[in-house]
């Protein structure tokens, strides 16, 4: 049975969880943590006024690019995503985010601290384990904000196959057996996530993700720095009220997809284009641009990869080459006038890292 996050619980009614509690770490600041800790496991209550949702996303969007330095269109997605976790119950798809980086010290960290303030019911974790998953998301049904994604779940299938499955309603469930008699029982995964990390995701969960490319701030750009005390209290009860007050419309709303995206791009974009357009304002311009711009270029991905393979693989057998090294085949690809590899990231040169990442 999934455990809708719609309705508010009363604040002193604590559930007990099923196994050890993924809960933050005890510490001895046993007020502050007691406060963390229930912010995942309830939901806030509602604003007392109705609430305009472009105003509100407009709200999260500036808050977003205020602290960070981010990619076009990246603020506006991550202002939907963070609404859309209010309401991901209502549909049979819910939006995974993740933001990746080349090297370390992109903003990744702050971008969760950020995002944490505002979602619903936010639970940040920097490592999982298969049994953590199941047991909180069918307890709490929390918003996960995975951090340090690429140091863990590469390679581990158990965990791999419950965050692929957990996207999609009608697949979002796991089977274990349990207690002494070894009954089973059938749990839930169905839950908003976001994956920080540097490089790549497993290709089938990279898949089911809008993926936002971090980056360091360069010379001559500032942000304002995050100093810890940011409230995203009365912004996560707006996000509530709207989102109680757009039940119905969230629902059955069908909003118009480009045509650029393929089905599993529009599959994950469909749930905030649908908020995007009950908004109004300039929200559903703004994401139409996102979509296309974040998730419309997989196809030529994919083209470039198939390119650099044939540039390859016409050097090798030009030259009846047994053996290469990446310095002169990298020499070679430079050479390529009409190929994009010497302007490859941001105007600069393909490095041997990123000629190993397309290799993989």
């Amino acid at each position: 049975m999934i455990v809708s996050p719609s309705s508010p619980e009363d604040p002193g009614k604590k559930k007990k969880a099923a196994g050890p509690p993924a809960t933050p770490q005890d510490s001895n600041n046993s007020k502050n943590n007691n406060l963390n800790q229930r912010a995942w496991q309830i939901s806030p209550v509602p604003w007392d006024e109705t609430v305009s949702g472009s105003e509100l996303l407009n709200k999260l969007r500036d808050t977003l690019n205020l602290h960070l330095v981010l990619p076009d269109h990246a603020a506006p997605t991550l202002a939907l995503w963070i609404l859309h976790t209010y309401s991901y119950h209502l549909g049979d798809i819910t939006a995974y985010l993740a933001l990746l980086s080349p090297e370390k010290r992109c903003g990744k960290t702050t971008a969760l601290t950020i995002i944490s303030k505002f979602c619903h019911r936010a639970l940040p974790a920097s490592n999982v384990s298969p049994a953590a998953v199941f047991r909180v998301i069918e307890e709490y049904s929390p918003t996960l904000l995975v951090d340090e994604a690429d140091t863990f779940v590469a390679g581990k299938e158990e965990l791999g196959g419950i965050l692929n499955a957990g996207f999609n309603r009608e697949t979002a469930y796991t089977l274990r057996c349990h207690g002494d008699d070894h009954n089973v029982k059938q749990y839930n995964l169905y839950a908003p996530k976001l994956f920080a990390g540097i490089g790549k995701l497993p290709d089938t969960l990279g898949d089911r993700c809008i993926i936002v490319p971090m980056r360091r701030k360069l010379p001559g750009e500032t942000v304002q720095r995050l100093r810890g005390d940011l409230d995203g209290a009365d912004v996560r009860r707006k996000c509530m009220r709207w989102t109680k007050d757009h039940e119905i419309e969230i629902k059955f709303f069908d909003p118009e997809i480009p045509e650029e995206l393929d089905d599993r791009a529009a599959d994950i974009w469909r749930p905030l284009m649908t908020i995007a357009d009950l908004a109004g304002g300039d929200w559903p311009i703004i994401a139409h641009q996102a979509a296309l711009d974040l998730s419309g270029n997989k196809n030529d991905e994919e083209s470039v990869n198939i390119q650099l393979l044939k540039d390859i693989r016409d050097y090798i057998v030009a030259h009846n080459f047994s053996r290469l090294k990446t310095e002169e085949l990298l020499e070679h690809l430079y050479s390529l006038e009409e190929r994009p590899w010497n302007t490859f990231y941001r105007g600069r040169e393909m490095t041997p890292r990123q000629l190993a990442d397309r290799m993989k």
